[in-house]
């Protein structure tokens, strides 16, 4: 079982996450996380995969996970586990610790953070639950956790929009806001919108979405 479990330290304090290992006694579980999420850190593009092997069956995929991390060219060291430098000096070797972000980010982060993190996120998914709960033509989907959300779009009560990908176009085009067509997670005709946003950009965003809801209902 492959599991992507980047969010589970981002559910909401009404929801418990539950790792996949935990549900797997007797199946092999490659877990999938990364400090993109829950640390804020997108662009850089480190994560990891922890493998639970109760029945000792992933010897060669272990193998062959290490041969791949460390073939892989254009690794991000700055932020990367601390290496070693040995520089040749004559008859001696000058050795250079050199401390990535990496371990920092995973031991010295205080949980206050993380609690803070989540707090914010869920006033913001209240937020527009409740702002576009009340626009035509729309339907929410209340987030558990995380940083998105996802919205239905009521078509028949549209006048001239086909889909999601419509509605995401138009509204880029109309109201320069960009959201994300469902079709991108087979979830046609809905839209993502992204909660992580600071609250007053959440506040026009919702704005120009109602606007464009009422420009385009019946």
């Amino acid at each position: 079982m492959i599991a992507d479990e980047i969010y589970g330290g981002m559910v909401f304090e009404t929801d418990t996450f539950v790792p996949a290992a935990l549900l797997a006694s007797h199946v092999p579980v490659l877990s999938v996380g990364g400090i993109a999420k829950q640390w804020l850190v997108p662009g850089w593009r480190v994560g990891w995969i922890l493998i639970h092997d109760p029945l000792g069956v992933f010897e060669h995929v272990r193998t062959g996970l290490l041969a791949l991390s460390t073939t892989i060219l254009g690794a991000n060291s700055v932020v990367q586990v601390s290496h070693v430098t040995v520089q040749s000096l004559g008859l001696f070797a000058l050795t250079r610790v050199k401390q990535g972000a990496l371990p920092h980010i995973l031991r010295d982060t205080p949980t206050e953070f993380y609690a803070e993190t989540n707090t914010k996120l869920k006033t913001h998914a209240e937020y527009l639950v409740s702002r576009l709960s009340h626009v035509p033509g729309l339907r929410c989907i209340a987030p558990r956790g995380a940083m998105y959300m996802m919205v239905g779009i009521e078509l028949q009560q549209f006048k001239d929009i086909a889909d999601d990908m419509c509605f995401a176009l138009e509204l880029l085009r109309e109201q320069s806001l960009a959201v994300l067509p469902g079709q991108a997670f087979r979830m046609k005709n809905y839209i993502r919108l992204v909660t992580c946003a600071p609250l007053d950009v959440l506040i026009e965003a919702c704005n120009r979405i109602e606007e464009f809801c009422r420009t385009h209902h019946i």
